[in-house]
C-alpha cells in the first residue's frame, strides 16, 4: 500500500535539482490521505487531485499479468509524460536513448525506430511523425514522451489509476520482456516440483466413513446383430479407517459381470500393525512374486509391506498396475520408449508385471486411450538402488486364495488352494545387500514350493553386480549373474543365466541364456531427442540356438513423436524380421496418430496400417476419424466419432463400419461423483476422482479474525487457488469453494492463494498457505480465511530528536513471534505492509541496540483493526544505556554458565543458612559472575555479608562492577 506521488515539479523548475529529503517528507505527510485510497475512486476523480508537473511513480503491469517495475512519469494537462529510457528497458526494446533523441528498432531489426530532437520528427518503420512541443519534456537530461504518442508509435494502449498510482499497458504484440517472463515461467514450472514444501502440514487421517467418490461410465452399442448396453463403476472411499476400492462391470442381462473389492491403508512413517508396515492390503490383491519361475495373478488375500513409499526401489523389477475403466487401451513407455501395451481391458485393472528397471532413474509414462478417443497420461519415476541403508531391512508378505476373487464368481476357478509368499532384503554394508524369498502353494492336488536367494554388490566403480538362484520343488531352477552400469550416458545390462526344468518324460533339460540390453538417449538438441532400447539375447538349448534382437527407437521433436520397433528372430528352421512404426503428434488443434505393422523377412510387406485424426473444434468439442486396414485378411474398418467435454460430464458418440461387423453406432457417457463437505452438496466432474486425490478449498472474508466461518463472514468467489507441486489450479465458485482434482497420491503439495485474484487489494490470506498429502479417493478440505491488511509506519529517534538511520526494526506478535522485519531509511523512517489484524510490538533489533549501546525508552505497542488501516506515527524513541557503579558480593567468576549453575547447586544448602540471600549472576563479554547481593550506594558495606558467607566455607569478596542498562 505504497504511495508514489513524490513532489510537484513545474517546467520552470525542471532544471533544478530535486531535494530527496523533501521528497521523503512529502511521503511521510500523506497518511491523512492514505485511508481514502481504499475507497473506490474513479480515475477521472482522482486525476483532479494531481496537479500539473507532479512526479508520478507508477506500478506498471503488462497485459494485466506481468509486473515489470516502477515507471517514472510527470503529470501534464491532458495525460502524463513517460520517462522513455526506463520504459524501453522495462519492456525490453532494442532502443538506445542519447542526447540527440533515440535510435533502434521495434519488433524486428528491419522495423527502424528513431527520434530526432533537432528536427522534431520520429521515424517508425519508415513512417514519419512530427513532434509537437507538448509531446516531449526534458528534465535533467532525461527524455519524457507524452503517453498517447507512445501508444501510437509502439502500438499499445494504457489505463492509469491516479489514486493507486498504477499503470496497465495492453498490447497484442508480445514484447521481449513478456517473452522472457514466459520462458522463465516454463523453466520454473519444470523446477517447481523440486521446491521444498514451505507450509505446515494440514489434512486429516483415515476416516471411519468418508464420502464416496465414483467414476461412472455407461455405453450403448448397436449393430445389425445385437444391442449392447454396458456400464462400469470405479469407486473409492474410506471405511473402518481403511481405503476401500471397488470396481464393477455389468451388461443388460448380467448386471454384475465382473467385480473387485480391495481395502488398503498406507503409512509414510511405517506405523501399521506394530510391525513397521507401510502398506496393508486386504481383498483382491496382487500377491508377492518371489521368483520369475512362479508368478501369481490378481486374487483374494492379504498383503503386507514395510517398503518405503518413495520412488526408489531395491528390486530389479516392478509391477506397474492401476485401475481403469472397461474397454480402454494402455501403453507403457520407459524413459521415452514404448515398452508394452494392453488392449481392450475388461478387468478394470492394467497390470504390467516384472518390468525390468535400469540402473538409476526410470521414468515410466502410462498413456491411456479410451474407446471413444479419450487420452490421458500419467508418470511414475523409480530410482533403482538395491542397496539399503546399512543394517536396514525390507519385507513383503502375502497370503492369497489361488484363482479366487472376493466378489467375482465368474473369474473363480474352483478350489486351487492357498499360496503364501514372502521376501526379505537387508543391507550388510553400504555396498552389499542380500535378499531371500519363499512361497508355498498348499491345499491343492499338487502342492509346490519356490525359493530364491541373491545378492547385490556395487563396489566395482560404476558396476552393480547381482547373483541370484531360484528353484522349485518340481525340479525347475534358474541361476543368473548380471551386471548393470552406465557407459557414455547409456544404461547397460549384461546377464548370463542357466535354466533347468523337467520335460514331459521326466528328464531334466537345461538351457543357457545370454542377454545384453542397452538403452538411453542417442541425441538431444533443438532438432529433437532420439532415444533407444536395444535387447540382444541368445538361448542355447539341446535343440539348437535361438537368437533374438529387438530395437526400439523413439524420436521426439516438439509435439511430434516417431516410434519404431524392429525384431529379428533366428532359429534352426526359420528366420524372421518384422516391426511396427507409430507416429503421433499435433499441429494446431489437430492431433494425429498413424501406425503400421510390417514384415521384411521372409517377405517384405505391410501387415496392418491405421490412422487416427482428432480435431479440437472448440474447448468442449472434439471430432475424430479412425481408419484401419489389414493386409493379412484384406479387411477394413473406419470410425467417426465426436467427444463433448463439459465441466461436469463427457459424452462420446461413434459410428463405424468394418468388413466383419458392418455398421455399428455407439453412445457413451462418463462422469465422476463426489461429495463436497464444505457446502454439503454432491458435485459431478468430468475428471476422475477414484484413483487421484482431491481437495475442496473454501475462501471467506474473516470479519472477526477467528479463522472460522461464522457470523457475518463473507464467502469470496473468483479467487484462484493453486496446488503448487501438483500443477493444479482452480477458481472459487459463487459459494467461495474451489475444487482441485487429479492430485498424485502421497505426493505432498503446498496449497496457496493467488493474492492478486482477491477482490480488494488490501485483502490478504490469514495464513500464507498449507500443505497436504493427498490420498486417492479421498476429498480433503481446507479453509482459507481472508483478512484486511494494515500498514504500520513511523520513525526511530534517538532521545526524541536525532533520526536513527539504517537500523533493523522487527514486528512481534502476541505470541512473541517475529512476523516481519524492515530497515529504517536515511531519515529513520520505516514501514511494515500487509500486516494482519492484531496486537503487535515494534522494537529494534537487539544486536544493533547492544552494539550501539542503546535501549528503547518504552515499549512501542500497536493494535491493528479488523477493517485494516494505515497506522502512522508509531515512533520508537531510543536512549543511551545508563552506566551505574555497583558493589557486588561475589562468589566467583565462571567461563561457562552451566559450571556456575552446578557450583550453585553444590553450595546452596550452606547459603540457605544465611538470611536474605538471593543468588544471581551477571554476564559480561567473557565471564559469568555469581553474586549474592549488590548495592549502588557506596556507603553500604557488603563486607559483613561476605564474612557470613566465608563462615560457611564459601569464598566471597566484594567487587566493584560497572553495569550498563
Amino acid at each position: 500500500m505504497a504511495l508514489c506521488c513524490i513532489a510537484t515539479v513545474t517546467p520552470l523548475q525542471a532544471k533544478q535539482d530535486i531535494d530527496v529529503n523533501a521528497v521523503v517528507r512529502v511521503l511521510s505527510q500523506l497518511e491523512s490521505t492514505l485511508s481514502d485510497i481504499k475507497k473506490p475512486v474513479q480515475a477521472a476523480q482522482a486525476e483532479l487531485y494531481i496537479p500539473v508537473g507532479e512526479y508520478l511513480f507508477l506500478s506498471t503491469h503488462l497485459n494485466e499479468r506481468h509486473y515489470i517495475g516502477e515507471l517514472i512519469a510527470i503529470k501534464n494537462e491532458h495525460s502524463f509524460w513517460i520517462e522513455l529510457e526506463s520504459f524501453v528497458q522495462m519492456i525490453g526494446l532494442a532502443i538506445e536513448i542519447n542526447e540527440a533523441g533515440a535510435s533502434g528498432w521495434l519488433k524486428d531489426p528491419d522495423n527502424r525506430f528513431a527520434i530526432d530532437l533537432a528536427r522534431q520528427v520520429v521515424f517508425v518503420n519508415e513512417q514519419e511523425y512530427s513532434l509537437q512541443t507538448e509531446d516531449i519534456y526534458i528534465d535533467q537530461d532525461q527524455l519524457f514522451i507524452e503517453s498517447n504518442r507512445l501508444n501510437e508509435w509502439f502500438g499499445f494502449s494504457h489505463t492509469i489509476d491516479y489514486g493507486r498510482q498504477s499503470l496497465q499497458v495492453q498490447s497484442q504484440f508480445t514484447y521481449p520482456v513478456e517473452a522472457q517472463i514466459a520462458r522463465q515461467s516454463r523453466a520454473l514450472s519444470r523446477e517447481k516440483s523440486d521446491r521444498a514444501i514451505l507450509y505446515p502440514r494440514s489434512g486429516s487421517d483415515y476416516q471411519m466413513l468418508s464420502a464416496p467418490v465414483a467414476d461412472i461410465q455407461a455405453s450403448f452399442r448397436h449393430n445389425q446383430n445385437q444391442n449392447e448396453l454396458t456400464y462400469s463403476v470405479l469407486g473409492s472411499h474410506e471405511f473402518a479407517y481403511m481405503k476401500a476400492d471397488y470396481y464393477t462391470f455389468g451388461e443388460y442381462d448380467d448386471h454384475f459381470k465382473r467385480n473387485r473389492l480391495t481395502f488398503s491403508r498406507k503409512s509414510e512413517k511405517g506405523e501399521l500393525l506394530g510391525i513397521g508396515a507401510t502398506e496393508v492390503r486386504v481383498g483382491d490383491i496382487t500377491p508377492v512374486n518371489v521368483s520369475s519361475l512362479s508368478t501369481a495373478g490378481f486374487s483374494a488375500g492379504i498383503k503386507l509391506s514395510n517398503r518405503p513409499m518413495s520412488a526408489s526401489s531395491a528390486k530389479r523389477s516392478v509391477n506397474i498396475t492401476g485401475e481403469i475403466q472397461q474397454g480402454w487401451d494402455v501403453e507403457l513407455y520407459q524413459n521415452g520408449v514404448l515398452l508394452a501395451q494392453e488392449l481392450d481391458i475388461e478387468s478394470g485393472v492394467y497390470d504390467f508385471s516384472d518390468v525390468e528397471l535400469q540402473y538409476g532413474e526410470n521414468e515410466f509414462e502410462i498413456v491411456k486411450y479410451g474407446p471413444q478417443g479419450q487420452l490421458t497420461r500419467a508418470k511414475q519415476v523409480y530410482q533403482f538402488d538395491p542397496n539399503l541403508s546399512s543394517h536396514s531391512g525390507e519385507y513383503e508378505f502375502s497370503l492369497n486364495k489361488v484363482g479366487q476373487r472376493l466378489l467375482d464368481n465368474q473369474s473363480n476357478s474352483g478350489d486351487n488352494g492357498w499360496r503364501v509368499a514372502g521376501t526379505y532384503r537387508t543391507s550388510i554394508t553400504d555396498g552389499l545387500s542380500t535378499y531371500i524369498g519363499a512361497e508355498s502353494h498348499m491345499g491343492s492336488d499338487d502342492d509346490t514350493a519356490t525359493y530364491s536367494v541373491g545378492s547385490y554388490y556395487n563396489g566395482f566403480r560404476n558396476w552393480l553386480l547381482n547373483i541370484e538362484h531360484e528353484a522349485t520343488t518340481e525340479g525347475e531352477s534358474k541361476s543368473q549373474i548380471s551386471g548393470n552400469t552406465r557407459v557414455l550416458g547409456q544404461a547397460l545390462t549384461a546377464s548370463i543365466s542357466r535354466n533347468t526344468r523337467s520335460n514331459f518324460q521326466g528328464d531334466s533339460v537345461s538351457n543357457n541364456v545370454y542377454q545384453l540390453n542397452l538403452s538411453g538417449r542417442l541425441h538431444n538438441s533443438s532438432f529433437g531427442s532420439l532415444r533407444h532400447r536395444t535387447q540382444f539375447s541368445v538361448n542355447d538349448t539341446a535343440a539348437g540356438r535361438f537368437t533374438q534382437v529387438v530395437n526400439r527407437l523413439n524420436y521426439g521433436l516438439g509435439r511430434w513423436n516417431i516410434g519404431n520397433q524392429l525384431t529379428w528372430r533366428q532359429s534352426l528352421q526359420s528366420e524372421a524380421l518384422f516391426g511396427a512404426t507409430q507416429i503421433s503428434g499435433s499441429h494446431g488443434e489437430t492431433w494425429y496418430r498413424l501406425g503400421a505393422d510390417y514384415q521384411i523377412n521372409p517377405e517384405a510387406d505391410f501387415t496392418d496400417i491405421y490412422a487416427t485424426v482428432t480435431h479440437q473444434i472448440d474447448d468442449d468439442i472434439e471430432a475424430r476419424v479412425r481408419f484401419a486396414h489389414s493386409l493379412l485378411d484384406d479387411s477394413d474398418s473406419i470410425e467417426f466419432g465426436s467427444n463433448f467435454n463439459f465441466e461436469r460430464f463427457s459424452l462420446f458418440s461413434t459410428a463405424s463400419y468394418s468388413s466383419e461387423q458392418h455398421w455399428q453406432v455407439a453412445v457413451a457417457g462418463r462422469f465422476s461423483l463426489g461429495y463436497n463437505s464444505l457446502s454439503s452438496s454432491v458435485f459431478s466432474t468430468k475428471n476422475t476422482l477414484s484413483n487421484r486425490g482431491s481437495l475442496v478449498v473454501r475462501v471467506f472474508l474473516d470479519k472477526n479474525n477467528n479463522s472460522v466461518l461464522d457470523g457475518t463472514d463473507e464467502l469470496l468467489p473468483d479467487v484462484e487457488v493453486r496446488a503448487v507441486h501438483a500443477y493444479r489450479r482452480a477458481v472459487t465458485d459463487e459459494n467461495g469453494v474451489a475444487l482441485l482434482t487429479g492430485l498424485t497420491e502421497y505426493r505432498a503439495t503446498d496449497i496457496e492463494l493467488q493474492s492478486t485474484s482477491l477482490p480488494d487489494p488490501f485483502m490478504i490470506p490469514a495464513h500464507a498457505g498449507k500443505s497436504i498429502v493427498p490420498r486417492a479417493g479421498f476429498i480433503e478440505r481446507l479453509d482459507f480465511p481472508i483478512v484486511y491488511s494494515s500498514e504500520v509506519e513511523g520513525k526511530v529517534f534517538k532521545q526524541g530528536k536525532e533520526e536513527v538511520a539504517f537500523t533493523e526494526v522487527a514486528l512481534i506478535d502476541e505470541q512473541g513471534e517475529e512476523v516481519a522485519t524492515t530497515r529504517t531509511q536515511f531519515d529513520g523512517f520505516y514501514v511494515f505492509t500487509d500486516v494482519k489484524p492484531g496486537n503487535y510490538e515494534v522494537k529494534l533489533d537487539q544486536e544493533i541496540t547492544e552494539a550501539r549501546n542503546l535501549k528503547s525508552a518504552q515499549k512501542t505497542l500497536v493494535t491493528l483493526p479488523l477493517r485494516g488501516d494505515v497506522v502512522s506515527g508509531v515512533d520508537i524513541n531510543v536512549i543511551p544505556k545508563e552506566t551505574e557503579q555497583l558493589q557486588v558480593a561475589s562468589l566467583g567468576k565462571f567461563n561457562e554458565l552451566n559450571f556456575l549453575k552446578v557450583y550453585l547447586q553444590l553450595i546452596k544448602p550452606r547459603l540457605m543458612a544465611i538470611e536474605s540471600i538471593q543468588p544471581f549472576y551477571v554476564q559480561d563479554q567473557a565471564h559469568y559472575l555469581l553474586g549474592v547481593a549488590f548495592s549502588s550506594d557506596p556507603k553500604q558495606d557488603l563486607t559483613a555479608l561476605c564474612s557470613q558467607v566465608l563462615e560457611q566455607g564459601i569464598n566471597c569478596d566484594v567487587k566493584a562492577l560497572e553495569v550498563v542498562h
